[in-house]
């Protein structure tokens, strides 16, 4: 009997450090406001993608990622560091009103990253949508966050996302929002209302 809960005990034990140790390596949790993609407001070529499993990117390097609190906890994939960087980053953040992303380094003092919210994609419209005043006008959004619109030979590229049930499009080359629309999709008919311009309505239909 004495040896059964002598075993019971160093069990209870194993599993106390064993939780402590899981704790200490990962700790944090998955916040719903930072998933989807941000867009710097410093370099159209830095991008951060947060993935609603934990996962995510930038610049064509993959991370993990998680919250305690204030702190974002990036964790880089080995293959990605370089000699003399931070591998496990760690950064104070804040989500204004707007939409807007403000990292502060807790690691390398005055290193602030500021972004805007590009949002997740949206499979629902994903497709192209032909302008029902002139079907020679379009709209593209493409599944991967890339789009353009236009007519035919004559189109502007763009990145988009939804964040709310809001478009929010990027111009090619723009670090800030150039417009945004609320979006209504009803069957094969897409309507969108400027978020500045409650009276500029539009409609699409769907060509695929």
């Amino acid at each position: 009997m004495k040896k059964y809960f002598k075993y019971l005990l160093a069990m209870a034990t194993l599993l106390f450090v064993l939780t402590g140790l899981l704790t200490g390596c990962g700790g944090g949790e998955i916040y719903e406001d930072l998933v989807g993609r941000w867009q710097s407001t410093q370099s159209m070529a830095m991008m951060f993608t947060f993935n609603e499993d934990g996962t995510g990117s930038r610049r064509g390097e993959t991370f993990t990622w998680s919250v305690s609190g204030d702190t974002l906890r990036i964790n880089r994939d080995r293959q990605y560091v370089e000699s003399g960087e931070i591998r496990n980053e760690r950064w104070t953040f804040t989500i204004g009103d707007n939409q807007t992303l403000r990292l502060s380094s807790q690691q390398e003092r005055g290193f602030i990253l500021n972004f805007n919210q590009v949002g997740i994609v949206d499979p629902a419209l994903a497709s192209t949508w032909e302008w029902n005043d002139d079907p020679t006008w379009r709209y593209v959004f493409g599944e991967a966050g890339g789009g353009n619109r236009g007519f035919e030979g004559d189109v502007n590229h763009f990145i988009w996302g939804m964040v709310n049930g809001q478009l929010r499009i990027f111009a090619l080359g723009a670090t800030n929002v150039t417009d945004s629309w609320n979006v209504t999709i009803t069957g094969n008919t897409l309507r969108l209302q400027n978020t500045r311009n409650a009276s500029e309505v539009f409609y699409y239909t769907r060509r695929d």
